[in-house]
């Protein structure tokens, strides 16, 4: 078949034959028409409109438009009948075998339905489906809270003691070189080391202590923990800390 309906158009355009001034000038203003209702979807429009044309100048081109809408619009034996006369017109057209070869598939008879068998018709009775257990969905994120509770704790914990240390090692180089005499900034620097140690040592115990709980108190059916709440308070006498509450 032709690449394009629109090659058609083009040849029509310029080959309609010279058949009166008023004559021409109406084919050419329906051919117009035609390819503009023809590429607007309004199949049913351009064919009246290539019909008005090709009476007017008896192109033989327009045939092949013709069949072409008519083909669109479902009307077979009107789409055999342009292309055939079509081929009469022109025989050695460049198209004539892609044209030959779509009649052949028009004319062609619709293949024959199916006939239902036995089985299709009369289907096996479905078999009565099997009573499946759905697995119940544990509500687990996957994080082990207790081991990283633990684990958190003994860091902070290893922290508190390299900060000790270190105090540690400042206090006995005051002692060593300026005792009794230090300025107050390197006893100021001494004291807020051994305080961040001893806030490290607390952190890092009720954590440790914190996770131990979660540990013995998850519930072994789920894994998760049974009414352990941890919340801050305010510090006293002996600065701040961790309150913890749970139900057994």
């Amino acid at each position: 078949m032709r690449a394009t309906i629109l090659v058609c158009f083009v040849t029509g355009l310029f080959a309609l034959p010279a058949t009166g001034r008023a004559e021409l000038n109406k084919a050419k203003d329906r051919y117009k028409d035609g390819k503009a209702l023809f590429e607007a979807g309004k199949i049913e429009e351009a064919l009246a409109a290539f019909t008005d044309s090709y009476n007017a100048s008896g192109n033989p081109d327009l045939l092949f438009n013709l069949g072409v809408c008519s083909e669109r619009l479902g009307r077979k034996d009107k789409a055999v009948a342009y292309y055939e006369l079509y081929l009469e017109e022109k025989p050695d057209a460049p198209d004539a075998a892609d044209v030959r070869a779509r009649v052949a598939a028009l004319k062609a008879p619709p293949p024959r339905p199916v006939e239902p068998t036995t089985e299709a018709a009369n289907p096996p009775a479905p078999a009565r489906p099997e009573l499946v257990v759905a697995p119940v969905e544990e509500d687990d994120t996957g994080v082990p809270w207790p081991a990283v509770t633990v684990g958190a704790g003994a860091l902070v914990l290893a922290s508190g003691a390299l900060t000790a240390i270190l105090a540690y090692r400042e206090y006995d180089f005051l002692k060593r070189e300026c005792a009794p005499g230090c300025s107050d900034g390197r006893v100021e620097k001494a004291r807020d080391m051994a305080l961040a140690a001893d806030i490290q040592f607390a952190v890092g115990g009720a954590a440790v202590v914190v996770g131990a709980v979660l540990w013995l108190t998850r519930d072994k059916g789920r894994g998760d923990v049974a009414g352990v709440s941890v919340r801050p308070v305010p510090g006293g006498s002996g600065g701040p800390g961790l309150a913890m509450a749970g139900r057994f």
